[in-house]
């Protein structure tokens, strides 16, 4: 019955994406208890509340990134280890889930350990790394 109201639904669809997202990449879970498996790129941020950290197991590198603030930044800066690309899986804001962002898969270059990327309040999204 929940499901006949679109937010309840989309809540459905989150959930739904995100435990295949977790079950299909095993740096989020393996390693669990390894601290070669996880870095903070970006911590100790308490005036814009965005963080980011890196999973790792295998040849598998994912990078998570957090705004939990009520302002969205745009072209925010994030020391992303390496060069390469990141390659969107999921992103909390999408139109999808409720949310304001059209559900393109974005890839992001990865430049001299740097990217930038659009964060919009109250929102997270996750990566691999490539």
């Amino acid at each position: 019955m929940l499901e006949q109201y679109p937010m309840h639904d989309s809540f459905k669809r989150f959930m739904r994406d995100i435990n295949f997202v977790y079950a299909s990449h095993p740096a989020l879970y393996e390693g669990e208890y390894n601290r070669e498996c996880f870095s903070y790129v970006v911590r100790d941020r308490q005036w814009d509340l965005v963080y980011a950290f890196t999973r790792s197991a295998g040849n598998e590198r994912l990078l998570a990134v957090f705004n939990f603030s009520d302002q969205g930044y745009v072209n925010y800066m994030i020391k992303a280890p390496g060069c390469g690309q990141l390659i969107e899986i999921i992103n909390t804001d999408w139109d999808i889930y409720g949310g304001t962002q059209h559900n393109d898969k974005m890839c992001i270059s990865v430049r001299n350990g740097q990217c930038i990327m659009d964060l919009n309040a109250y929102s997270g999204r996750l990566f691999v790394m490539c």
